[in-house]
C-alpha cells in the first residue's frame, strides 16, 4: 500500500493541495518540492485507496481546491486510466488542453470548436 502527503500551498490563487508519493522530493505535477513545504502548510497523509476516493469525488482534503494537474497525474497513475477521450476516435487523453489540441490537430476541429468539445468532455 503506498501512502502519500497531501500538503496545501497557499498563494496568490488561493489555497491548492499539492500531491507527494512519500519519500518524493517533488509533487507530481513538478510545481512544488519538499523544499517550499512550511511547517505552517496544512498536510495529511493518506493510503492509495482513500486519495483516489478523494479525487475520483474531486473532494479536497480540506479547505481549498486540488492543484490540478497533480490531481490529474495522480488519477492516472493510481487507476491507469485517463481522464478524458475523444468521442471520435476514442483515444484517451490526460487532461482537456490535451484534447483541445488532439481535435484541432488529429481531426482538423478549428481550435474554437475543440474548445467547445472539450468543454463538454469529449470531442
Amino acid at each position: 500500500m503506498k501512502k502519500f502527503l497531501l500538503v496545501t500551498n497557499s498563494g496568490q490563487k488561493g489555497c491548492r493541495w499539492h500531491i507527494f508519493q512519500q519519500g518524493d522530493e517533488e509533487c507530481l505535477c513538478k510545481k512544488y518540492s519538499a523544499g517550499q513545504v512550511d511547517a505552517k502548510d496544512s498536510q495529511k497523509t493518506v493510503t492509495d485507496g482513500e486519495l483516489t476516493e478523494l479525487l475520483w469525488e474531486d473532494q479536497s482534503p480540506g479547505l481549498g481546491s486540488w492543484a490540478e494537474t497533480c490531481r490529474e497525474k495522480t488519477l492516472e497513475r493510481l487507476t491507469g486510466e485517463k481522464q478524458f477521450s475523444c468521442s471520435i476516435c476514442g483515444q484517451p487523453i490526460s487532461n482537456i488542453s490535451g484534447l483541445k489540441i488532439h481535435v484541432s490537430r488529429t481531426h482538423g476541429k478549428p481550435m474554437e470548436a475543440a474548445e467547445e468539445m472539450a468543454a463538454k468532455g469529449g470531442a
